[in-house]
């Protein structure tokens, strides 16, 4: 399962024990996400007619691709493959316990076990290097950079909610809202592969290889 999608299904899990209501409140001394945040001044702004990412991707993958043998493909190939393997299955928290403790260790392992698979597939990105395609550089390493915010997210809820001093299943669930904005950073979160789908650069090559569909 990639990192993405377990924390959007986590995001699901907490937002059924109560644990993620009013989500992207006001700041907080947790750090917790101002209402300045990319997904907040998404919101703010007027409908526009410009195409989606969702869109741009879907456009790529019914346009023309490089042949099977070119070198983008290959890159594409192998990249994919790898971070499949990089990908391994984590434990969806116990978040609804009515064990405090247990919720909390559960959460706890969670965020780490997520954080460790992300840090995973960021060493295969880094280990694929840049693409092999003219004016790709930049986005490329823009992909790859924007991981260590998300990793970095994902450390401080694990450190915090670890060192939280929980008395109560209320506890734990006032104490999750305070991470509210931080969450849902992390649940928009688009994995890198994803991202460079809609690129028009990267995007052909990504979308011509079956291995990278499952992370679309």
């Amino acid at each position: 399962m990639t990192a993405n999608i377990t924390l959007r299904s986590a995001a699901a899990v907490l937002a059924a024990a109560g644990l993620l209501a009013g989500c992207g409140g006001g700041s907080n001394d947790d750090g917790a996400a101002k209402s300045d945040t990319p997904a907040a001044k998404q919101q703010d702004q007027p409908a526009s007619t410009t195409a989606t990412p969702q869109q741009l991707a879907a456009n790529i993958k019914a346009g023309p691709k490089p042949k099977s043998t070119s070198p983008e493909r290959r890159w594409a190939r192998s990249l994919c493959q790898d971070m499949a393997k990089a990908s391994t299955p984590v434990k969806q928290p116990q978040a609804n316990s009515s064990d405090v403790v247990k919720a909390q260790r559960s959460l706890v392992r969670f965020f780490g076990q997520v954080e460790a698979q992300l840090g995973a597939q960021q060493q295969v990105m880094v280990a694929a290097g840049d693409p092999p395609i003219k004016g790709a550089e930049a986005e490329w390493q823009r992909a790859v950079g924007g991981m260590d915010t998300v990793r970095d997210q994902l450390q401080t809820i694990e450190k915090k909610l670890s060192s939280a001093d929980l008395k109560s299943p209320q506890d734990l669930q006032n104490y999750m809202k305070t991470l509210g904005g931080q969450m849902q950073i992390l649940t928009n979160y688009q994995n890198p592969i994803a991202s460079l789908s809609s690129n028009p650069t990267i995007g052909p090559a990504l979308a011509a290889e079956k291995s990278c569909a499952r992370f679309s």
